[in-house]
């Protein structure tokens, strides 16, 4: 699976790892960006990863992130911030693609150091918002064990969200 990023400024172009059915996010700068790259048959033993790009030469400047949320657009979400420090994928499945069991939830990663700033898997994650402005937090919506379904607004870093929106949309 790949997909072509296609650079018009400097009249280029790519082929990197990806899935096509989630929408590759890029920084504000448009200097990075991420995709989802899943098992491709029953013996591929990559269950999912995120793949962090940096445009100045995508094929050779890149890190991958472990992680499989799901198989399709539908249930898995992936963005980064607005400053490319962190990168976010979460999903509402229990199945990978080659119906493996994968755990419902989400995680956020420090796109520099590779190291897990938060990761929960509550049930229902079924909606990815964005990160801040400064990418200090970001929103999504899960249904947490305690408080129930809504969107929550979590920093980077906590383990406990610090606001709950009740949202029917």
């Amino acid at each position: 699976a790949r997909i072509k990023l296609i650079d018009l400024q400097r009249d280029t172009s790519w082929l990197i790892q990806g899935h096509s059915w989630l929408p590759t996010s890029f920084d504000e700068a448009e200097t990075v960006c991420v995709t989802w790259d899943g098992p491709n048959n029953i013996n591929d033993e990559n269950w999912g990863q995120c793949r962090v790009s940096w445009l100045d030469n995508p094929l050779s400047q890149y890190k991958t992130f472990d992680s499989d949320y799901g198989p399709s657009s539908e249930d898995t979400y992936l963005g980064l911030s607005r400053d490319g420090r962190y990168l976010f994928h979460g999903g509402n499945t229990t199945e990978s693609m080659l119906d493996r069991p994968v755990y419902p939830g989400f995680t956020v990663w420090e796109v520099a150091t590779g190291r897990v700033m938060n990761q929960v898997h509550y049930s229902g994650c079924s909606g990815y918002w964005g990160f801040s402005p400064t990418s200090d937090w970001f929103s999504t919506w899960v249904i947490h064990p305690e408080y129930g379904g809504a969107n929550y607004v979590f920093f980077v870093g906590d383990s406990l969200p610090r606001y709950r929106f009740q949202t029917s949309t």
